[in-house]
């Protein structure tokens, strides 16, 4: 199976599923692979291989392609990057969005390390890149530029908004269906533990921000994504006394599953963070996404 990778899609799952099915691991649940590890597990690539053995591959081999609306992949991007605990890309767009497109900047965190990086400064961080042809961060290029669907005959395009059925079907194709067993409802939890392992591993570098504000923080994303629902005081109670990573996860798994939270979806997070958004703005990113938008069958969003 040939498989394009596109961040903010499902691809770290789809990773540990390729690695399951080619019998990398002795478990078949790809959720025994931890998201961090997952990420660095090795995959082989079309440079590992030469010219004839590619148009061979391309040729014979099921390809696969996971797409997503393009919005919604930003916000995630945002969230996973920006807002969530992620010093590197601080310090890398945050910084350098705010540099440019913040009137009046009044820490120097925020100057030197873009800590507090709104959504439309990461949205114009894009669109500035975009008109001036620097490449963009693999996390927010579109599909279009990335995977080639117009070089590249896919035999699967599978949608984010279908994930599970689309995996089904994906596995059946290729006759996998029954190398893999995977817990349901699982992501949402293991995104929650995920966000911990991110602050105990960034912390050091994070800012000077102390252990309390970036649990603040994440606490607020968790909420605003939908994940937990926390009162005053369960939010005071999680923000006492020494935070060890173990009891933080186990209290939020409690959290999580006392108090579920399904209204609060995707669909809510999208019109939050886009209410105040100009125009203008929008429209300069779905000019930049148009090929995804027109493609795989997402709608304009002005």
């Amino acid at each position: 199976m040939i498989y394009c990778r596109v961040p903010k899609i499902g691809c770290t799952l789809f990773k540990r599923i390729m690695y399951v099915i080619n019998g990398n691991t002795i478990s078949i649940d790809p959720y025994d692979i931890p998201p961090l590890i997952a990420k660095d597990l090795p995959i082989k690539r079309f440079e590992n291989y030469s010219r004839q053995q590619v148009e061979y591959m391309l040729k014979h081999y099921t390809k696969v392609l996971i797409v997503r609306d393009p919005l919604d992949r930003l916000i995630s991007g945002y969230f996973d990057k920006l807002y969530s605990i992620n010093p590197n890309f601080w310090y890398k767009a945050g910084a350098p969005a705010i540099n440019i497109f913040r009137k009046h900047i009044s820490s120097w965190k925020s100057k030197q390390c873009g800590f507090d990086t709104t959504f439309e400064e990461f949205l114009l961080h894009i669109i500035h890149r975009y008109a001036n042809r620097i490449p963009l961060n693999k996390h927010w290029r579109s599909i279009y530029d990335m995977c080639f669907p117009c070089n590249i005959n896919y035999d699967i395009i599978g949608h984010i908004e279908t994930y599970s059925k689309d995996i089904s079907h994906i596995l059946g194709t290729i006759h996998a269906e029954h190398s893999i067993k995977m817990r349901s409802n699982y992501s949402r939890l293991e995104n929650i533990h995920r966000e911990v392992d991110i602050m105990f591993r960034g912390y050091p570098t994070a800012c000077g921000l102390t252990k309390k504000q970036l649990l603040n923080r994440i606490l607020g994303g968790l909420e605003t994504r939908g994940y937990i629902k926390l009162d005053n005081q369960e939010r005071r109670n999680l923000l006492q006394g020494e935070i060890e990573s173990d009891v933080l996860k186990s209290k939020l798994t409690e959290i999580y599953y006392k108090k579920p939270n399904p209204e609060k979806g995707f669909k809510d997070l999208r019109k939050t963070v886009l209410h105040k958004i100009p125009l203008e703005i929008l429209k300069a990113i779905q000019s930049i996404y148009k090929h995804d938008l027109r493609l795989f069958g997402y709608e304009n969003f002005v």
